[in-house]
């Protein structure tokens, strides 16, 4: 049989209430040559229940008898793909009808372009838009360009459903490392951004949905932190593999950006959800940042309310002002 142009994989878990409409959105699609594979994860839910009753010739469901956790199960189904394209759909964000249409052609145009990605629309559990992220980036920028953006920032600019050239993880034994945990996409952006370009749609393509108020990471914030700051120490040689000048101002950019991130963190945790900042935090920080960043974390216990306040809320202005790609 011919293989399919695009494989949709969505590894599920526990996500019976959305999983239906997100595979409803796959199969809208206006470009037809995919298949849809569905990993479940060893659901506890109806997730089983609610795959019986579907019946598409494209869709192929398979049940792990045990749980493998993120990031093995995405392992799992990434192998399971046969299309030329890949795209890794989170089992409660929607695609628009013409998510793969506006893509692909970059895939067409660009061979040397790794993985593409297009601004997102956040919605909530019933499905109400909220926030539109839609960065500045260029429609093809290099490999390169993107890999600094990468590093220089704490957070990722793309979500974990992109669109990738299959032909790219030919070198990955497994795309998705456990060494990077919950977020192990993150160091495969890294990974496939050293290999090729990368392509970016700003029209919001992709609604994804706010995680559950009990998602299992809530409350685990400092386990991200480190997570994500092993990923860029990790990768930081596929940037600059010598000391250089350029490598040093980078570093010190990204230093900033996790100073800054922990003000925020902080601010937020003792001024908006009212909680205690704790010397287990203390600890966290002495570990997490440099010296400087140390005391201007210790300094925010002197700031007037009002300005933590601020300091809570202008993140994502000041961030977009400031590391605006070139």
């Amino acid at each position: 049989m011919k293989k399919p142009l695009v494989s949709f994989c969505v590894p599920t878990f526990n996500r019976a209430d959305y999983l239906r409409q997100t595979l409803d959105s796959a199969l809208n699609q206006t470009e037809e040559d995919f298949e849809i594979i569905v990993v479940d994860d060893a659901s506890t839910d109806s997730t089983e229940k609610i795959m019986e009753n579907i019946s598409d010739p494209r869709i192929r469901y398979i049940r792990n008898s045990k749980n493998l956790g993120v990031p093995q199960n995405y392992n799992y189904v990434f192998s399971l793909a046969q299309g030329e394209y890949i795209c890794l759909l989170e089992d409660h964000d929607l695609l628009e009808p013409n998510y793969l249409e506006e893509l692909l052609p970059l895939f067409k145009t660009h061979p040397q372009l790794s993985f593409a990605f297009c601004s997102i629309v956040m919605i909530d559990q019933n499905g109400n838009k909220k926030i539109n992220f839609s960065p500045t980036f260029p429609k093809i920028h290099s490999g390169r360009k993107a890999l600094r953006n990468l590093l220089i920032r704490v957070t990722c600019p793309c979500s974990i459903t992109t669109l990738i050239r299959k032909s790219f993880l030919s070198d990955f034994k497994e795309p998705f490392s456990s060494e990077f945990w919950w977020y192990a996409d993150i160091n495969l952006w890294m990974q496939l951004a050293s290999k090729g370009d990368v392509g970016y749609v700003q029209s919001p393509l992709l609604q994804m949905r706010f995680r559950e108020q009990d998602h299992f990471l809530k409350g685990k914030e400092w386990r991200t932190f480190f997570a994500v700051d092993r990923i860029h120490q990790a990768n930081w040689k596929l940037l600059y593999p010598q000391k250089s000048i350029m490598g040093s101002i980078d570093q010190k950019f990204y230093e900033v950006a996790k100073t800054w991130n922990i003000l925020r963190f902080k601010a937020n945790k003792i001024y908006l959800r009212k909680m205690v900042w704790t010397d287990e935090d203390n600890e966290n920080v002495s570990k997490f940042l440099s010296s400087p960043g140390v005391f201007l974390v210790y300094l925010i216990d002197y700031f007037p309310e009002k300005i933590a306040y601020l300091l809570s809320h202008s993140y994502r202005f000041i961030w977009e002002l400031v590391h605006k790609p070139k």
